[in-house]
């Protein structure tokens, strides 16, 4: 999965950029609920933020070790 995303942000870095908006939008999104409604369910979204956040990093890595040349 790191693999194919890593080729993804490469080869279509507009969909990286849509990505990483939404993922930003979310965690923005949570942290409002979470302070302003105090609902833990709202956790979860931050939960999906940090998924998304490692496999943007191991994906970022894995493109600069193996991908750079190409």
């Amino acid at each position: 999965m790191i693999r194919a995303y890593a080729y993804l942000s490469k080869n279509k870095p507009h969909i990286h950029k849509l990505n990483i908006t939404l993922t930003f939008l979310i965690f923005a999104f949570c942290c409002y609920q979470l302070l302003a409604n105090e609902k833990v369910t709202f956790g979860l979204g931050l939960f999906f933020v940090g998924i998304m956040v490692t496999l943007f990093s191991k994906a970022s890595s894995y493109r600069q070790k193996y991908l750079s040349n190409d």
